[in-house]
């Protein structure tokens, strides 16, 4: 696996990287909508994994975050929105 670059971390929300010219965020929920990523339809399926006594994380991956602000994981990618 190819070394982290540009990497930043918040304290109690998650991540952000670039790896192989890709970014990546893993965190939570605020994290995501920091990032301009929208959340609203993994809601459901994280509070049920939460009541199991999961823990949340989200994960976010594209060549741009800025661009996946409106593009790559709030829209374009909604088939594979999951908690991971």
């Amino acid at each position: 696996m190819d070394k982290a670059e540009q990497f930043d971390s918040a304290s109690g929300i998650g991540i952000k990287g670039v790896v192989s010219v890709k970014t990546l965020a893993i965190g939570n929920a605020t994290l995501m909508e920091q990032l301009g990523i929208d959340v609203v339809p993994l809601a459901n399926q994280a509070e049920v994994l939460r009541a199991r006594g999961a823990s949340v994380m989200l994960l976010c991956a594209s060549a741009d975050i800025d661009r996946a602000r409106s593009t790559d994981c709030s829209q374009s990618e909604a088939a594979d929105r999951r908690p991971v």
